[in-house]
């Protein structure tokens, strides 16, 4: 199930097309050398927010419960 949630958000199907109208003009070598260092930064990115995202969304104290409010209790409290 992770490995499809992956895929979804990634979306490599759609982006074949972004990415070869953006290196259109650029020498096959070329077009290898930045497939490469962009999937090592997503997969970098990805493996970043799995291990540290529980952090930042606390950081910016977003929850599951109400995006818009810091705290379960405070949106309770102006009901």
């Amino acid at each position: 199930m992770a490995l499809t949630s992956m895929f979804v958000i990634v979306n490599p199907i759609g982006n074949v097309m972004v990415f070869l109208s953006l290196t259109e003009d650029r020498r096959f070598d070329e077009k290898k050398r930045i497939a490469k260092k962009t999937a090592i930064f997503g997969c970098l990115t990805l493996v970043i927010f799995a291990i540290f995202g529980d952090f930042i969304l606390s950081f910016f104290q977003i929850n599951i419960y109400h995006p818009y409010l810091p705290h379960k209790q405070d949106s309770l409290q102006n009901v």
